[in-house]
């Protein structure tokens, strides 16, 4: 398998088939992702890498480089953001933040299935608009940014962005499960990912490493006594939903035994009842720093939250009786992520990430799985959106039927209908 690295310009000339192509950015973090590919890739790597590289390279012996072809700058000047929930809205937010100084930014949510979307907006008192065509349009944006491209409603916006010749990009936003049958970040024209890790799992040609907006806040939380083992309940839309009590039991016994307070975190879109349970608090996005403020370690299945832990320098224990299949590699260690599958696993999982607090260990981790360590992944996608510009995909037959059958109007028909 050959690798790619690039950062002012992608190779031009032909490239053996299977061949991975990433952007990154120049930092001394290339040697963790390269020593990462070299441990994790089956069968011989050949890396190639862009010149610019060679300055920050540790280790030459299995490299080769190549010139970019250019150097100067596009720069973005007009972004438009496509945020179709609450936590999603908040890593479009980070983003706009940082770029709002060198280009122009709108905010849209959809139509239909907000998921409190526009709640986040207006509380936080930032103007926003439904999206739609007209406004699009209008705009014309350089890039459409979402965080989802495999639903319905950003299907829509991707082949109306087709249509108009606009490129859309889908930024990953959290730990995602390629294996099931959405496609995830296979629609969107390019993806910016958050570790390593997602070049494994994503079967794409072209990468752009950046991290993860939603992360960086959390490396600067000031901890209080971290006294507590913080509960992630998050069994949303019908998944293990049937075992969502006996898993928190396992925990609540584990922790009493070990005579560890507990909070419960419930998850915005988790509707068990949990009245019959003490230290049951609510969750979004706005409020995970401050629940892991007083955190020792973190007990959860599968989650973003695992890494927004491991960010804030908390271990993690994935507690998985109920044989939830992950199609992410974790890269399970015996040390700050642990994978329990019984209540005695579960223990002695707890003893040791309670006693855990070797940070460095988890920093090198990140690099490869959501944030790196030299620059942070708004200041990466500033950098990379002044140097490289985006090409939109070719509309095709596929497209004009989505912007027929994906109408928010023809989908409120089919909802309603269903519902009924």
């Amino acid at each position: 398998m050959e690798y790619h690295f690039f950062h002012f310009d992608k190779p031009h000339t032909a490239l053996p088939e299977k061949t991975k192509q990433i952007w990154f950015p120049l930092t001394h973090d290339i040697n963790i992702v390269l020593d990462y590919i070299r441990n994790h890739q089956k069968g011989p790597v050949v890396f190639y890498l862009e010149s610019s590289f060679k300055p920050y390279i540790n280790n030459q012996t299995d490299i080769h480089y190549f010139h970019p072809l250019q150097t100067h700058h596009h720069k973005i000047k007009k972004i438009l953001f496509f945020a179709q929930s609450d936590t999603l809205a908040h890593s479009c937010w980070l983003m706009g933040e940082a770029l709002k100084n060198t280009a122009e930014i709108i905010y849209t949510i959809p139509k239909l299935k907000k998921e409190r979307s526009d709640d986040f907006f207006k509380n936080k008192n930032i103007s926003f608009k439904e999206f739609s065509f007209k406004t699009l349009k209008q705009f014309n944006p350089d890039v459409v940014i979402m965080l989802n491209d495999w639903s319905k409603q950003p299907q829509w916006v991707i082949a109306l962005c087709r249509l108009l010749k606009i490129p859309t990009v889908c930024l990953q936003e959290s730990v995602i499960d390629f294996g099931d049958k959405f496609k995830r970040m296979q629609w969107a024209d390019e993806v910016m990912i958050q570790g390593t890790q997602t070049i494994f799992d994503l079967k794409r040609s072209v990468y752009f490493l950046t991290g993860n907006p939603r992360y960086e806040t959390l490396q600067s939380i000031k901890q209080t006594e971290r006294k507590n083992i913080l509960i992630n309940c998050n069994f949303t839309y019908g998944i293990f939903e049937e075992v969502r009590n006996t898993w928190l039991e396992d925990i609540i016994h584990c922790a009493d035994a070990l005579e560890t307070p507990y909070i419960i975190s419930q998850h915005p879109r988790d509707t068990g009842d949990l009245s019959s349970y003490h230290g049951v608090i609510r969750s979004s996005s706005t409020q995970v720093a401050e629940q892991l403020k007083n955190s020792r370690c973190l007990v959860t299945r599968f989650s973003s939250l695992i890494h927004e832990a491991l960010v804030a320098g908390i271990p993690v224990i994935y507690y998985n009786p109920h044989g939830e299949r992950m199609a992410y590699d974790f890269g399970f260690n015996d040390e700050f992520l642990i994978l329990a599958t019984n209540k005695h696993q579960l223990e002695k999982a707890l003893i040791k990430a309670l006693d855990f607090s070797d940070i460095e260990k988890i920093k090198n981790y990140l690099v490869n799985h959501c944030i790196q360590k030299e620059k942070t992944p708004t200041q990466t996608i500033k950098e990379l959106f002044y140097f490289l510009k985006f090409k939109p995909s070719r509309f095709s037959i596929t497209d004009a039927w989505k912007i027929i059958l994906y109408h928010p109007f023809l989908l409120r028909i089919i909802w309603n209908i269903k519902k009924s």
